[in-house]
């Protein structure tokens, strides 16, 4: 039997939904609601902020351009991510390569629930460039692939258009968006890094991006830090911290840091985490036990 090696078509549209119906729904055929990526109209834009914030009372215009932004990434790079650990490296595209369309989702979660806004996402395959994923994991190299340089100036190029637009909506600055983006490279390798049973590869490579592509989203502060619960030192695992700040702590009545804020002590961080992996890890070992 041959058995044929999968496209990045093939994987697109068959990706995991990691993080369920927050994660982008992938497909090649446009939807006639869906808008360009770099091509955003100004009052659609506007409205997609406001819609990011849709959950908090009265949010200034950065909040909303910060959540907007964290929407956004977090579909595009969840995808592009998904596919690099999978063999395909996006390393180039051109005009109208990705077009996204918004929607809602309800979520629960401690006792509270809200509305959040999603994209899914529609890929133009022949506006897309992909090549072959480098072999090993870049970080051990001294001379690693191209791949993931390519991948993260790609990246810069898609979202340029949108952050030079919500710059001059928001007046919040272009790093900051560019950091948004470099949290959502550090989370995407990690979650699809561990779903494949490859998280240190996944971890390595949002760091080689993150610190050593010389890229706009290039960001010394991102980390992972391993948490592990004092009470059952087996059940632990890596936690993402933010280089950038999704603007959380600015909530009017209610501001709060985020648990991987970038503002936020390591103590309190930890402990939150810990918090999380009793609520979920711990329980679930307790219950099949």
């Amino acid at each position: 039997m041959i058995h044929m090696r999968q496209t990045w078509q093939d994987h697109a549209i068959a990706l995991p939904r990691l993080d369920d119906d927050f994660s982008p729904i992938v497909g090649l055929e446009r939807d006639a609601d869906a808008v360009s990526l770099e091509a955003v109209p100004v009052p659609t834009l506007r409205r997609w902020m406001a819609d990011a914030a849709i959950d908090v009372d009265g949010p200034d215009t950065k909040l909303c351009a910060a959540y907007l932004m964290g929407d956004l990434s977090f579909a595009v790079v969840q995808t592009f991510a998904a596919l690099a650990l999978r063999g395909h490296w996006v390393v180039g595209a051109s005009t109208d390569a990705m077009h996204v369309c918004p929607r809602f989702v309800q979520w629960t979660e401690d006792g509270e629930n809200g509305v959040s806004q999603a994209f899914d996402l529609t890929l133009t395959p022949d506006a897309l460039v992909f090549a072959p994923s480098p072999s090993p994991s870049p970080s051990p190299s001294p001379s690693p692939s191209p791949s993931p340089h390519a991948f993260a100036k790609t990246v810069v190029g898609l979202f340029r258009p949108l952050v030079g637009d919500m710059t001059h909506l928001s007046k919040l600055s272009s790093t900051a968006f560019h950091r948004l983006i470099g949290d959502s490279i550090a989370y995407a390798f990690l979650a699809h890094g561990r779903a494949l049973d490859r998280e240190q590869e996944g971890m390595d490579t949002a760091m080689y991006i993150l610190r050593k592509s010389g890229t706009k989203q290039a960001n010394r502060k991102v980390r992972y830090d391993h948490i592990t619960l004092p009470e059952a030192p087996e059940i632990g695992q890596w936690l993402r911290v933010r280089g950038g700040c999704c603007r959380a702590y600015t909530r009017p009545g209610k501001p709060d840091y985020c648990t991987t804020c970038v503002l936020r002590d390591d103590e309190s961080r930890a402990e939150l985490f810990r918090n999380y992996l009793r609520r979920t890890c711990l329980r679930a070992d307790i219950e099949t036990s």
